[in-house]
């Protein structure tokens, strides 16, 4: 075995199978994830690209932004009763013993269960406070993933810890392309049951009038589609839970010890926290904008957000799946070196995603128009200023990490409470004066609020690096100028 080998995972019965071998290079061990972590989700957004190319011809944008609420809410209840068990596991000295994996399991599907009844009892106030009825019928269903998920093995936070970052990548992408491919076959199904037995005919008899008979066939094909990316989700979701069965390590079984329990409510209470703040800080502005905005218009806006969001994406699946238990190791073991790892990796992050955001920032409507019909136009201008606020979380993120790995649950909340009051407070100031368009620029400009205090937070870890950062922005700002009068010039 190699020296960058991760080490065996625990047989069945909770014994190690091989002793782990010290040292392990975890520079090694860091590119290797971290190469994993970039194809895989540029796979996945590939997946996700072309799933969305097909969706947007098969679907109405409407579609899009009644998933997006519901989404939303799914995510809400989730991040409201995270209790770290996922940092718990890959952090504590403990996060390989059997009987710890099966009371982080026991509390896991006790709080799935607890979710899907969350999903339930908000359906019907969410569709009232929205005045979109659809949201009772779609939100129980769909809620039903969240107790799916609870059921899923810890077994597989075990890769996580061991930084065997390619079979997390490859179940990622197996159940990612099994699931848009159960939405697209449904969907396909649905309009051909609709042609086949000419409902769409009927329809137009029932309703007296154009207007009216084409409201009544667009609503048939709308709530079609929705129970398709519905259907696909709750498919994609049972395929990982069995899965995640079939991986190394302990039998799952129901078990509450109480020393267990005890660690894993200290460190995730903080962590509790910091989820709900999270919800705010990545969330919030779909739930906000619905208020401002038709499904139509949220469906576009989705649609625009989706691509800086697969930048972030990779940051944060970098962040949680390399970063962390890397800088976690490093802490234990090596706490000289955590530093200049910290800084390289800054580095590395900032010359890879960089100029994929400038690109964005300076053709968004282009590649907006390029790729999707005239109903999406809108999304390239929401592409430019949301890619323009994530230049700043390219440099913020990795930092961020640090707070987790050192077991600082309590410093990581306290950053998100002060990121997550800004971001709030940007996208108010925005929406009060300037409606929609304000605050999705205060979703852009959030964020970058927050910089100074994360500088401050972590400044006894030393990752701070001003010259560094300075220049990012500052040839982010030329080259986005640039950029931007080149195209106006030649228009």
């Amino acid at each position: 075995m190699s020296d960058d080998a991760a080490p065996e995972l625990p047989n069945p019965e909770g014994a190690p199978a091989v002793p782990k071998a010290p040292p392990r290079s975890l520079k090694r061990l860091a590119i290797r994830g971290s190469v994993w972590t970039f194809a895989g989700y540029g796979i996945s957004q590939v997946i996700r690209l072309g799933g969305n190319l097909i969706l947007t011809r098969l679907l109405f944008p409407e579609a899009f932004g009644v998933m997006a609420l519901v989404n939303v809410f799914l995510t809400g209840l989730a991040m409201f009763s995270d209790l770290g068990l996922s940092p718990s596991i890959v952090q504590s000295p403990r996060g390989e013993d059997a009987d710890f994996l099966r009371t982080a399991w026991t509390i896991q599907v006790m709080r799935g269960a607890v979710l899907w009844l969350g999903a339930l009892a908000i359906s019907l106030p969410a569709a009232s406070f929205y005045d979109e009825p659809a949201l009772a019928r779609f939100l129980p269903i769909a809620g039903f993933t969240l107790f799916i998920a609870g059921l899923e093995s810890t077994n597989f936070l075990l890769l996580q810890r061991h930084l065997n970052v390619m079979i997390q990548t490859a179940l990622d992408i197996g159940v990612q392309l099994v699931s848009l491919l159960v939405s697209i076959m449904g969907t396909l199904v649905w309009r051909g049951a609709i042609e086949q037995r000419n409902l769409e005919r009927v329809l137009r008899v029932l309703f007296e009038g154009q207007v009216l008979a084409d409201e009544a066939v667009g609503t048939s094909y709308l709530w079609g589609g929705i129970w398709a990316l519905i259907i696909g989700t709750l498919v994609g979701r049972a395929l990982r839970m069995f899965v995640t069965f079939s991986l190394p390590g302990p039998r799952m079984g129901l078990s509450l010890r109480k020393e267990h329990v005890h660690e894993l409510i200290h460190f995730g209470k903080w962590i509790f926290l910091a989820s709900i703040l999270t919800f705010f800080v990545n969330s919030s502005d779909r739930p906000v904008l619905a208020k401002f905005m038709d499904p139509a218009q949220l469906g576009v806006y989705s649609i625009g957000m989706n691509f800086p969001n697969v930048v972030q994406g990779v940051l944060y699946g970098i962040a949680g799946r390399v970063l962390f238990p890397v800088y976690a190791e490093l802490a234990r073991e090596r706490p000289e070196h955590l530093r200049s790892r910290m800084i390289r990796v800054r580095f590395s992050l900032a010359c890879v995603t960089l100029p994929i955001l400038w690109v964005m920032v300076v053709l968004g409507p282009q590649l907006i128009d390029f790729l999707y019909d005239d109903r999406y136009r809108e999304a390239g201008v929401f592409m430019q200023v949301l890619a323009g606020g994530t230049i700043v979380i390219v440099l913020m993120n990795p930092i961020e990490a640090i707070f987790l790995s050192v077991g600082n649950s309590r410093g990581h909340c306290v950053m998100l409470i002060s990121r997550s009051v800004l971001f709030v407070v940007s996208m108010a100031v925005g929406g009060y004066f300037y409606g929609a368009y304000g605050i999705v620029w205060g979703v852009a400009i959030g964020p970058a609020l927050n910089y100074p205090f994360l500088v401050l937070l972590t400044r006894k870890y030393g990752a701070w690096t001003p010259l560094f950062d300075a220049a990012c922005v500052s040839v982010s700002a030329v080259v986005i100028i640039l950029g931007l009068w080149i195209k106006i010039s030649i228009m």
